[in-house]
């Protein structure tokens, strides 16, 4: 397998970060919040039970880690790869145009701390990913 350095490459090693990001979480790693109840608020929202557990964080890493395999195997991946990689990226473009709607249907969300982190990091940050992923398929 010929790899190149490139958009596909720089998703998945974005993906790989953001799944490591959550394995740390799952294990219990406020970082880079100082306290849980800090994170939770970030990652989270308005979630009264705080932080999802480890078992949710690591499907969620898991999710990442073959998504990322998708993304760099797509380029000369067979046809299911590719589909695969496609919905990485819909899912992941979806998700960044999505996190900038939340504010405009639900006024009650624009003071949550969240919101911050997802209008200048998690949405971009998305959208960002999303189009490495699509860019895989050219």
């Amino acid at each position: 397998m010929d790899i190149q350095l490139g958009w596909h490459l720089l998703a998945a090693m974005g993906l790989i970060g953001v799944g490591l990001l959550h394995v740390a979480w799952g294990m219990g790693s406020p970082w880079p919040a100082r306290t849980p109840e800090a994170l939770a608020r970030a990652v989270v929202g308005g979630m009264s039970g705080g932080l999802p557990g480890l078992g949710p964080c690591l499907v969620v890493a898991g999710l990442l880690f073959v998504g990322a395999l998708l993304v760099v195997w797509a380029p000369q991946g067979p046809a299911l790869v590719r589909l695969g990689a496609g919905l990485v990226a819909a899912v992941l473009l979806a998700r960044g145009i999505a996190g900038f709607l939340m504010a405009t249907l639900s006024p009650a969300f624009r003071v949550q701390p969240f919101h911050r982190w997802n209008m200048w990091l998690y949405s971009p940050l998305c959208l960002l990913l999303g189009t490495g992923a699509l860019l895989s398929l050219r």
